[in-house]
């Protein structure tokens, strides 16, 4: 039922699924906690932190300890650009120049959001990382691996939805049910 109620608002900024707005307040609150950790520890922290790590886990570069909220502030502008995307990108209209049908379209935009969702916690996670690294002088490499990993599945597995969504929708528009 609540479902058909969504599914009859459209793809619109109400369409959105409550799960993917909590993965964005999620999102955000990690890295506002983030940042209120940094805050707590930028006064113990040396006046010169690392700011890359080479393969090793080693530092090969250095900066002043302002720079360890570059990451936190980057990753909070990133999830602000993606949220609006997530709720007012509704216009996928066509798929191979025909016309997508509301249920089709509802369908690769919600998978669109979930991507976008998932995407910003993955950027809050990677905030995290940074302040930790940043903060103990060495690299831990499989957080950060794991990270960059999940994005690309999440990216991959959700474009394949989307385009296997409208693949299948452009199919049966061509061949409509009991039409040979």
């Amino acid at each position: 039922m609540e479902e058909s109620r969504i599914e009859s608002q459209g793809a619109g900024r109400r369409g959105m699924k409550p799960v993917d707005r909590i993965l964005f307040v999620l999102a955000v609150l990690s890295v506002l906690a983030s940042l209120a950790y940094t805050a707590t520890i930028y006064s113990d922290l040396p006046d010169r932190i690392p700011t890359h790590f080479g393969l090793s886990g080693d530092a090969d570069a250095w900066g002043g300890k302002s720079s360890i909220w570059v990451v936190p502030a980057i990753m909070m502008a990133l999830i602000a650009l993606l949220y609006p995307v997530a709720v007012f990108n509704t216009k996928a209209t066509d798929v191979g120049g025909e016309p997508v049908p509301e249920p089709v379209r509802f369908q690769i935009v919600s998978h669109m959001r979930r991507m976008l969702a998932l995407i910003a916690i993955c950027l809050s996670l990677l905030s995290w990382d940074a302040v930790f690294t940043v903060s103990q002088a060495h690299a831990l490499q499989w957080p950060t691996a794991v990270i960059t990993i999940s994005l690309l599945v999440i990216c991959v597995v959700y474009t394949v939805k989307m385009l296997s969504v409208g693949s299948a929708a452009k199919k049966s528009t061509k061949n409509p049910p009991g039409v040979s």
